[in-house]
């Protein structure tokens, strides 16, 4: 028997130990709201029953105003093309209460519906006892305690699984809707049925009872889920025309007509206009709307009609406030009756370990000397296992060098653009590792929520929540790694905002071109007192911009809708070191996955770009000058001449694309200097001797690469945490534009006031 189950629950009820449990595959186990943001797949056999577990985001209703809670009702109401044959609730029993409004809804489904509780031994040791044979009968669900031997536990949950899935019991809740609710529910679920989609009740009840903006604001959410109108597909696929063209024609209503008139060539070809491979498919509708859904616009516009009739409906007066007074009504009665307190007052060690670590004044000194040590581990303690990887990736180079030599041009190829371009990018893999394994003790701890309460404040006026702090202060050391950390906000807006002001923040590799650059025409005018505050200035005037930013574009462009800022206080604990550990090679796999191969692709075209057309007998600076690189910097050049930059500059501008620092090795090219990145003397001299540059320029040369996104590594990944090429796009124009007003500003006010 093949059995489909579907796990969902609170946040940080305990739902992926379970799955753990249950299907044996690895996945980190969270104490952060938020964490799991995709379903988790896991498969397993017990006797002749094959089991399909679906680790559900965490949610606290169904009344979905969010993407990641539209993933849950998704699968719940079917609209993903799957449904679950068992829905496997788990219930969080240091908060029985809280925890049962979600099962309410969860057994609206109309599923077989098994309840687990977790934590059952926090809650014993905390004085409260649950009866879970009265909680069973009370409830109507049956009730499973997860503490005790795990195979027992594991065995147990099998045979119920197996039980009720088999008998096809379903569950029978109370009426928690007035008679004029219900019927207005039911009228919706008619509407949505004959549109070919279905919403859960408390989905449709959102609609009825919101107010008209609240409405709205449910609408463009569904109008823009890829879970049921598939448009961001959509998009990408239009964007795409000549691609989509050359497949999938026939549905081109005006190529069409020409290709019929060579029937029997596209009849070989594609067999999409063969009438009974057609009607064959037609009758498999499901398999074609999750295909060619983007395709069909009038079923899109049937459901958004749909949509749109139910927000027109209203639900009867205070329906919703009702609603929910009487499920919690029904919740009370039932915890009442089943969970007694032996030790009603006594206190927790996570209330006593509260007391200091979110009081007022030791909070925050406790909270700045953690993350003084995590920003001090990302620098410090990582530099040796950078060294290696640089000497390792230097070695490599050697041998390439050696082997190759014969070869000049490959021999540039693999040296210069393949293995030192991708170097450029894996000598960050020790700082990614160290920082996610920081994040997942503090996670694991219980602390990293705390940290994300001490914050809230501070920078809740830009739209932003405490749980956009732990990705910009990560960004100090790279971008990549605080873009890859905001995937622990749950709120979408918030989410995306904290991604587009992350790279903001000075990383690491803006600083060779800081010092550079300082040392060179600052320090050699003003003293070393002037190039230390510089220098000081540098790294934080991109993180004094990230609020102000966040919410530019969080409120005038994201246009977000309100959503409470929920925190989940868990209790703390000892770390897992097995999930630190997973959960550190989850984030450098991910690191080299989406970073080193689009870095690879791009140092090839760069190296490309700064070697073709060959000149006979020139010079390494002749060659880069008169190269298609040199040629794009000569004619980028006027749109840096207000700053005062010279053609050699804009090659340097042009060539850091890829990575910020290749602006020093293109300079030590084309000022003939022997310069790396991590030596500075020869190249600033040459530099300051050639006075290419006067301190007032210099210093918009820095403050332009403070800003801009000179950085292929960070928009790819930005690419891929949001799943949309306009966003990465938006974050390019609209931090270079930004480097380029202040960088001119910065010059400008410079000259004026005699420091130029």
């Amino acid at each position: 028997m093949n059995i489909t189950v579907a796990l969902t629950g609170n946040p940080n009820a305990g739902k992926t130990s379970l799955f753990n449990l249950l299907s044996g595959s690895r996945e980190r186990v969270a104490n952060y709201p938020g964490i799991t943001v995709e379903k988790k797949i896991g498969h397993a056999q017990w006797k002749d029953n094959s089991f399909s577990f679906y680790d559900l985001p965490g949610t606290y209703s169904l009344s979905a105003v969010s993407a990641e809670e539209m993933v849950t009702s998704d699968f719940l109401t079917g609209r993903t093309g799957l449904t679950a044959d068992v829905i496997l609730f788990v219930a969080d029993s240091l908060a029985l209460a809280r925890n049962l409004y979600l099962l309410t809804q969860v057994a609206e489904s109309g599923k077989p519906v098994i309840a687990v509780l977790s934590k059952t031994l926090e809650a014993r040791a905390n004085g409260k006892q649950i009866d879970l044979q009265k909680l069973s009968r009370l409830s109507g669900i049956s009730f499973i305690d997860s503490a005790g031997n795990p195979l027992e536990v594991r065995e147990q949950i099998f045979t119920a699984i197996v039980n009720v899935a088999r008998q096809k019991y379903k569950q029978t809740v109370p009426d928690f809707y007035s008679k004029e609710d219900a019927i207005a529910i039911a009228t919706a679920q008619e509407i949505l049925q004959a549109a070919g989609t279905a919403m859960h009740p408390a989905e449709i009840f959102m609609l009825l009872s919101g107010e008209p903006k609240t409405k709205k604001e449910i609408l463009e959410l569904w109008h823009n889920h890829v879970g049921l109108l598939y448009p961001g597909k959509w998009r990408r696929q239009r964007r795409s025309q000549n691609k989509w063209h050359n497949q999938l024609d026939p549905l081109n209503p005006g190529k069409w007509r020409r290709q019929r008139r060579n029937q029997n060539k596209w009849h070989n070809q594609l067999d999409l206009l063969n009438p009974s491979k057609w009607h064959r498919q037609r009758r498999n509708q499901n398999k074609w709307h999750n295909q060619l859904d983007p395709l069909y616009p009038e079923k899109r516009k049937e459901v958004l009609s749909a949509l749109e009739k139910i927000a027109g409906q209203k639900a009867s007066q205070n329906g919703y406030a009702e609603s929910v007074r009487r499920r919690y009504a029904w919740i009370d009665s039932i915890v009442e009756q089943s969970v007694t307190l032996d030790k009603p007052d006594k206190k927790t060690l996570t209330s006593k370990m509260d007391k200091i670590l979110m009081s007022r004044i030791f909070g925050p000194v406790i909270f700045l000397g953690i993350f003084t040590v995590l920003f001090e581990a990302i620098y410090t303690w990582s530099a040796p296992l950078m060294g290696l990887i640089e000497s390792g990736i230097a070695l490599l180079q050697q041998g390439a060098s050696a082997l190759l030599s014969r070869l000049p041009m490959f021999h540039d190829l693999v040296v210069d653009g393949i293995i030192g371009g991708a170097g450029s990018v894996l000598v960050f893999l020790p700082q990614i590792v160290i920082l996610f394994a920081f994040i997942a003790v503090l996670e694991e701890s219980g602390y990293l929520s705390r940290a994300s309460y001490l914050t809230d404040k501070f920078v809740s006026w830009s739209g932003l929540s405490g749980k956009s702090f732990i990705p910009m202060l990560s960004g100090f050391a790279c971008s990549i790694p605080g873009i890859m950390a905001a995937r622990t906000i749950p709120n979408r807006t918030a989410r995306i905002a904290t991604i587009l002001t992350v790279p903001l923040v000075s990383c690491a590799s803006r600083l060779p071109v800081y010092m550079l650059f300082i040392s060179a025409f600052i320090q050699p005018v003003y003293g070393n007192a002037a190039a230390a505050f510089t220098f000081l200035l540098m790294n934080s005037l991109g993180a004094l911009l990230t609020l102000p930013v966040a919410w530019i574009i969080g409120k005038k462009f994201l246009q977000p809708s309100p959503t409470p800022f929920l925190l989940e206080m868990p209790d703390y604990r000892i770390p897992n070191l097995r999930s630190v550990y997973d959960r550190m090679t989850e984030a450098g796999r991910d690191f080299l996955k989406q970073a080193g191969t689009i870095i690879f692709i791009f140092s090839i075209i760069i190296w490309s770009l700064s070697y073709f057309p060959r000149a006979q007998n020139a010079t390494a600076a002749a060659q880069l000058e008169q190269s298609y690189l040199g040629r794009a910097g000569k004619f980028v050049q006027p749109v840096f001449a207000p700053m005062d930059f010279d053609w050699k500059t804009t090659i340097g501008i042009v060539a850091a694309f890829p990575a910020r620092e290749l602006l020093v090795s293109t300079l030590g090219i084309l000022y003939e200097s022997e310069a790396t990145a991590d030596e500075f003397s020869s190249l600033s001299e040459k530099l300051a001797a050639e006075k290419s540059h006067s301190p007032a320029s210099a210093m918009a040369l820095i403050v332009f690469f403070a800003l801009s996104a000179q950085c292929v590594a960070t928009l790819v990944t930005v690419r891929q945490e949001t799943a949309s090429l306009r966003y990465a796009l938006a974050l390019f124009f609209y931090m270079t534009a930004l480097a380029w007003l202040l960088s001119w500003l910065t010059y400008v006010t410079l000259n004026a006031v005699g420091l130029g």
